[in-house]
């Protein structure tokens, strides 16, 4: 799938996995610690282990069968091009174009909806906005 924004072309895989379990930093959300999960102790079940399963492959295609309309299309270019002008010359458009339209797929699927809507847009932009700023406070300690 190819995301038009007039002024850029940008080939998009949709088949993403929403679970992110990681020993290494997120592509999404970046942190500098790790939080670690403490063992419960207990042997995983099979029926456990398989309703994990189900529900991530649930969430796979979830996100894959998201439509993208023409008008919020048009909404979101707006909105990047707006974004993109208040933006470090050194930051890579392209790379947080595509992070941000992840983002709100996954903002989307994560609500029940069918579609990428501007209100999943602009929560993905709060999200991104927020992390930044707390990356920002933590490297100035």
């Amino acid at each position: 799938m190819h995301y038009d924004y007039g002024f850029y072309k940008i080939p998009m895989d949709v088949d993403y996995n929403v679970l992110i379990l990681s020993k290494k930093e997120s592509r999404f959300f970046k942190t500098p610690f790790r939080i670690p999960l403490v063992s419960t102790g207990s042997t995983p079940s099979f029926d456990n282990i398989e309703h994990k399963r189900h529900f991530i492959q649930h969430s796979r295609s979830s996100v894959s069968t998201l439509s993208l309309s023409d008008e919020v299309s048009k909404k979101i270019q707006d909105n990047f091009v707006r974004m993109c002008s208040t933006l470090d010359a050194k930051v890579d458009k392209a790379a947080l174009l595509n992070e941000m339209l992840i983002m709100s797929r996954l903002v989307a699927s994560s609500s029940g909806s069918t579609s990428v809507e501007h209100e999943h847009w602009e929560h993905a932009v709060r999200i991104s906005s927020a992390n930044s700023s707390a990356m920002s406070k933590f490297r100035s300690q």
